[in-house]
């Protein structure tokens, strides 16, 4: 059984197989985080890498309702 992807992680799927530079940029001017291209680099996947990103922040919920939106838009 296969667990539903978070708000997150469908976010960055959308944009997983694309440019890197160009989801650097989405995360930092939509998100409001900064990540070093390595970071991006050594996730072997979305889901690691979104868990990753929200290690990052005080309220890994407002991150995962904020990607809802931006889904939603």
């Amino acid at each position: 059984m296969t667990r539903s992807k978070t708000p997150l992680e469908q976010l960055l799927a959308q944009h997983w197989d694309g440019n890197p530079e160009q989801l650097l940029s989405l995360i930092e001017q939509r998100l409001g985080l900064r990540v070093e291209p390595g970071q991006l680099e050594s996730a072997p996947d979305v889901s690691t890498f979104a868990t990753a990103l929200k290690e990052q922040v005080d309220h890994p919920g407002r991150l995962e309702r904020l990607a809802e939106r931006l889904l939603q838009s």
